[in-house]
């Protein structure tokens, strides 16, 4: 493996958009995403190539001593990852330390001092080629109660539907809609809503390019959905809702089941459920998988920086339980 790599100054080059899809299909990695949550206009661009080749592209900013890798939940060979942070030491005499946030490489394979947190961890649901195949994965009795409660839905309610709409033709009052039943059920559980109106313009944005969104109506009326994003094989959940009212269909349960037989049908791999509700969603056949943040170091003369790091995260982490604890937002952290 003979690896080169090509640095390019901000803005972020044009061929970057569609190598960062291939090289990942991680929505969390895709530039647009990237822009869309972060301002861009001191990125630079480390390319690797083998043999001419690329086989990695990873988005970087300066900040004092500190180069921070901008891709995130993404699976990074660790080959990659040494030259990436050996060419980064070589380039910048001043940088100390080298961070990367949710990835899945093996850093002790880097040969320097790092520091490795856990960031996100994802419930990753692997799908057949066919329905059958698929419901092969699941438990004789969560067919069995899926599939009842399917028909008791439909018997009592005949007229429920359950529609997708890629992402040329979905109505953002639908998108609406299913955030704000969202919201319903998180007061309901006494918890603070996540999407507020900037999010929720957001979101719409990558909607835009990657969305896929399940509309669940009965009467006319929206029900409950899902807000998903496709990229490559992978689909990525990201919002799924429904009305209490309907909680004894296991409505949410079984909006789930429909869109995993969407994908099948659509020919994809793999639907990522985001993180929590590990149990629960084990029901599908999600296996875990978790991404870590690494801060890797020049020389031990930056171990001091390595303990005040980790005391950082540790002491934000507790703050967070406590506040979670009295229900009051982690956005109170950052003011």
């Amino acid at each position: 493996m003979a690896l080169t790599y090509k640095l390019f100054p901000a803005p972020v080059p044009d061929f970057a958009a569609a190598e960062l899809e291939r090289l990942y299909q991680s929505i969390y990695c895709t530039l647009l995403r990237l822009e869309t949550y972060e301002q861009s206009s001191d990125w630079l661009t480390f390319a690797i190539l083998d043999d001419e080749v690329v086989v990695a592209v990873i988005l970087f900013k300066r900040r004092g001593r500190t180069i921070s890798m901008l891709n995130e939940q993404i699976t990074l060979d660790a080959a990659y990852v040494k030259f990436f942070v050996d060419s980064i030491f070589e380039l910048y005499s001043d940088a100390g330390r080298v961070a990367l946030y949710a990835v899945d490489t093996a850093g002790e394979k880097i040969g320097r001092l790092f520091g490795r947190f856990l960031c996100v961890k994802e419930n990753v649901v692997s799908l057949g080629q066919t329905d059958e195949e698929f419901a092969a994965t699941l438990t004789a009795s969560v067919r069995s109660g899926l599939r009842s409660r399917h028909r008791k839905l439909q018997k009592d309610f005949p007229n429920f539907s359950y529609d997708f709409y890629n992402c040329e033709n979905f109505s953002e009052d639908d998108v609406e809609a299913i955030v704000r039943l969202s919201a319903k059920r998180m007061n309901v559980k006494g918890k603070d809503a996540y999407i507020d109106g900037d999010a929720l313009e957001k979101i719409i944005v990558v909607l835009r390019k990657y969305g896929l969104v399940g509309v669940a109506r009965i009467d006319g009326e929206v029900c409950g959905g899902t807000l998903c994003y496709a990229v490559g094989r992978r689909y990525f959940f990201h919002v799924i809702s429904h009305h209490p009212n309907y909680d004894r269909f296991g409505l949410g349960n079984l909006l789930n089941y429909l869109t995993f037989l969407y994908c099948v049908e659509m020919k994809i791999d793999e639907c990522w459920m985001m993180g929590g509700g590990e149990r629960h969603k084990a029901q599908f056949g999600a296996r875990p998988l978790e991404f870590f943040g690494f801060d890797f170091y020049r020389s031990r003369r930056y171990f001091p920086f390595l303990i005040y790091d980790r005391a950082v995260r540790v002491s934000n982490f507790m703050a967070k339980k406590i506040l979670q604890r009295f229900g009051i937002g982690a956005r109170f952290l950052h003011g």
